[in-house]
């Protein structure tokens, strides 16, 4: 006879799977993210690394082409407001140094 004083373990009793699947790059591509708002360089270039790692693993890397994405947008108009500075800024900064504003006898 069984003994009906310890009830049978159920499949159903049994912890749920939580582990959470890492891609090859995942990290790399939110660190990559992160570092495209203050060093968009940086940030470029981790993205292209942790893309290139998920793209050979067979999974997208959605933090990692965000990162090439925001990072060369950020590189962009960066570039764009320098050169402005300097188109606006540059014939100022000549006569400054050069006329009679000042610096006199240098």
């Amino acid at each position: 006879m069984a003994d009906k004083s310890t009830p049978a373990a159920s499949p159903s009793a049994a912890a749920p799977n939580t582990a959470v699947v890492e891609y090859p790059g995942q990290s790399l591509g939110i660190t990559g993210l992160v570092l495209a708002f203050v060093l968009p360089l940086v940030g470029i270039v981790l993205g292209v690394i942790a893309y290139t790692w998920s793209k050979r693993a067979g999974v997208a890397n959605a933090p990692a082409r965000a990162a090439v994405i925001v990072g060369g947008l950020i590189l962009a108009v960066g570039f764009i407001v320098y050169v402005a500075w300097v188109i606006a800024a540059g014939p100022a900064l000549f006569q400054y140094m050069h006329g009679g504003w000042g610096m006199r006898g240098f």
